[in-house]
């Protein structure tokens, strides 16, 4: 299987002998720090499914503050917020669809392989 378009560029392809191990890499590096604690989980699957979940919820209130951007009292530079709220909600959306073909890759590959490698 080869990688789709919009996937990952830090991430090896799907057919890649080592795309359970790094798959793993690669989410932690988009999750916050206390997802590396030696007492964390590494069953990718699991971890993919926090990481769409905090998107969701980062993507959700940014667009809050989108809408309500406006009428916050003391702001000087609403271009400039407009904008990065912009960007920043731009980036999470291209995270969010590289989780959801790295998410697909992940049940692809467990399901081809009948268990996780990393067992």
């Amino acid at each position: 299987m080869n990688s789709s378009p919009g996937w990952p560029h830090d991430l090896v392809a799907p057919d890649n002998s080592e795309f359970e191990y790094q798959s793993v890499r690669w989410i932690l590096d988009r999750l916050p720090d206390a997802f590396r604690l030696p007492s964390g989980t590494t069953d990718p699957v699991a971890l993919v499914w926090i990481l769409e979940g905090l998107l969701e919820s980062q993507i959700l209130a940014l667009r809050r503050m989108y809408g309500t951007a406006r009428t916050q009292e003391g702001v000087t530079d609403i271009t400039g917020l407009m904008e990065g709220l912009e960007q920043a909600g731009a980036s999470l959306v291209k995270v969010q669809r590289e989780v959801a073909l790295v998410s697909t890759a992940l049940a692809l590959f467990r399901s081809n392989n009948r268990e996780s490698l990393l067992d």
